[in-house]
């Protein structure tokens, strides 16, 4: 006996079938690729796909697709002079990928000097 729903897509191929009609889909319209429209178009919450992307047979579908989607993001960096909402998209959903760093370098010379009333302590 398993808990939860059954699956949306019983196969690999349909779901595969799907996300090539949303590919296509957000091309003729012009539409922006995001995970959150691919959810829209195949009907179900995000989790569900990152559900889906815990299933083996179905983890290269899922995983092809993000980075399919991560690719537009990317290239729309090169495409347009207006990338603070692409950099931000980045940032917080590609974390793993993207994130600001700071780096501090703590290197440096400490220099005591001590009066000579102080070498009596």
């Amino acid at each position: 006996m398993t808990a939860g729903r059954p699956l949306k897509f019983q196969s690999v191929e349909e779901l595969e079938s799907k996300i090539e009609e949303f590919f296509e889909e957000m091309k003729k319209d012009k539409r922006p690729l995001t995970v959150t429209n691919l959810a829209i178009y195949l009907n179900v919450d995000r989790r569900t796909i990152t559900n889906y992307d815990g299933k083996d047979e179905f983890i290269p579908t899922i995983k092809r697709a993000k980075e399919r989607i991560l690719a537009w993001k990317e290239e729309q960096l090169y495409r347009t002079t207006q990338v603070a909402g692409t950099i931000f998209d980045l940032k917080n959903n590609y974390s793993d990928i993207y994130k600001e760093k700071q780096e501090i370098d703590h290197k440096g010379e400490v220099t005591l000097n001590f009066d000579k009333q102080d070498e009596n302590l």
